[in-house]
């Protein structure tokens, strides 16, 4: 009975797919996007977009590899990402979302995770060329489909 069980909690464990939840949420403009998750149709007409990537999954389905966002394009200016949202500067929410700030030549900051042996990562810039460095201007959201393959 025990070796029965056993099986059938490992043929569950392996049937269930990662969710959605396990990846980064970015949400704008009523919209929300899971870069590694969603099909590319979800962002395919979208305006605000400025760019995305994608690769082919195991069903030949295209998802979502790379997005790239541009905070001044957006009408509604407040951008969330896992449900936090993006009002301070960049070193603030650098702090609050435990990534990794970069001070070269104006701010970024990294924010990563693994999920299914891969990396999903956030970059977030600031404006260089604006009188506040500190302002988010741009989010490029990544799901690494090179590592761990």
């Amino acid at each position: 009975m025990k070796k029965i069980l056993f099986i059938l909690l490992l043929l569950l464990l392996t049937s269930c797919g990662t969710k959605r939840s396990s990846f980064y949420e970015l949400k704008y403009n009523d919209s929300s996007v899971v870069v590694g998750y969603d099909n590319i149709s979800i962002v395919e007409n979208d305006e605000y977009i400025d760019s995305y990537s994608y690769y082919l999954n195991k069903k030949d389905e295209p998802i979502l590899s790379k997005l790239v966002l541009y905070v001044d394009d957006l009408d509604n200016k407040n951008i969330y990402i896992d449900n936090y949202l993006l009002n301070e500067g960049i070193k603030e929410t650098c702090v609050s979302l435990k990534g990794e700030l970069i001070d070269h030549n104006g701010y970024a900051c990294l924010i990563n995770k693994t999920v299914n042996k891969r990396e999903n990562y956030i970059l977030i810039y600031g404006d260089i060329l604006a009188d506040d460095i500190n302002k988010i201007n741009r989010i490029e959201v990544y799901y690494d489909v090179d590592n761990g393959q």
